[in-house]
């Protein structure tokens, strides 16, 4: 069992490193192409953790297979598992949105400052 949870949460964890990477707030045009760049590589980041979640569901089956009685935490952390890939795509799909919106709004703000600053400096 203990050996099940420890695979387990290393595969959470890298989840939620990739959701970490997902709720940035950029503040300017450069952190939205380190976003959008990230997001291009998300699909290939879950593919190359699908091994893992094939093996976190063989654990729990096994576990099954014996009647080992799982606690709540640890039947929850096994869907969880599970529920990942789904929760960094939809993740992704509002961010993509988002990143339009808040890319425009930057790309306004920076022709409003060149603008100022040309004309403060034809005076």
């Amino acid at each position: 069992r203990k050996c099940t949870m420890t695979y387990t949460e290393g595969t959470i964890t890298q989840f939620e490193d990739m959701m970490v990477m997902l709720k940035r707030n950029p503040s300017d045009i450069e952190a939205v192409d380190e976003i959008k760049a990230f997001i291009s590589t998300v699909p290939a980041l879950v593919k190359a953790l699908e091994p893992r979640i094939d093996t976190n569901l063989s654990f729990f089956d096994v576990l099954d297979e014996t009647n080992f009685k799982l606690d709540g935490a640890d039947f929850d952390m096994r869907w969880d598992v599970f529920a990942w890939p789904k929760k960094i795509f939809d993740k992704v799909d509002d961010l993509e949105q988002k990143l339009a919106g808040t890319q425009q709004n930057l790309l306004e703000e920076m022709q409003e400052e060149q603008a100022a600053f040309m004309e403060k400096l034809n005076g």
